[in-house]
């Protein structure tokens, strides 16, 4: 394949060839909310429910302007309040809810850092 053939692959059938990243990297989400027939196969029951959570956020979102819906976990909007107040959603495949952001990412730790 030369160069210019490379640039007539659409993404979408580059992304799916390759099983869904572990951890968090670019573009990780893609594979649980688009159909990815190579990835699919593989997903373990806790992926498969965070794939349908993951698209039934994105659906109420465009449906209401809110990532929230029956049968989905809450997800309560943003608002800044005291340290250590969670609000910050996590979508790992073993946890899908609220989690103390400043707690998992040491941010007491990194505010002390000069």
């Amino acid at each position: 394949m030369s160069g210019n053939d490379r640039a007539a692959v659409p993404a979408t059938r580059t992304a799916r060839a390759r099983r869904p990243p572990t951890g968090s990297t670019h573009a990780a989400d893609t594979a649980y909310l688009f159909e990815d027939e190579a990835a699919e196969p593989s997903f373990t029951p806790a992926q498969r429910r965070l794939s349908a959570v993951m698209t039934g956020y994105w659906a109420a979102f465009a449906r209401t302007g809110a990532p929230r819906g029956t049968g989905l976990p809450a997800w309560p909007p943003h608002r800044p309040g005291p340290v250590g107040r969670p609000y910050t959603q996590s979508l790992a495949p073993q946890r899908i809810g609220p989690v103390d952001y400043r707690r998992e990412h040491d941010l007491d730790f990194w505010d002390r850092m000069p």
